[in-house]
């Protein structure tokens, strides 16, 4: 994690700033999303391994693989 508030990142994921982000976290537990990332913005979720919202507001990006 390099910047933001109240972010959270999980193992080998990346949230690049802003706020209320997250990273590999469903309903706020862990679930082993690696290498997930979220590049800015607010409130966005990567939730997949290997996802990633590149920024803005209140996006999702997973799915099953």
């Amino acid at each position: 994690m390099l910047a933001g508030d109240e972010d959270e990142p999980t193992d080998y994921a990346t949230i690049a700033g802003g706020a209320n982000n997250q990273v590999g976290w469903v309903d706020g537990f862990p679930q082993d999303r690696t290498f997930a990332t979220v590049g800015g913005g607010e409130a966005n979720s990567a939730i997949s391994g290997h996802a990633t919202v590149a920024g803005g507001g209140e996006n999702r990006a997973g799915g099953g693989c």
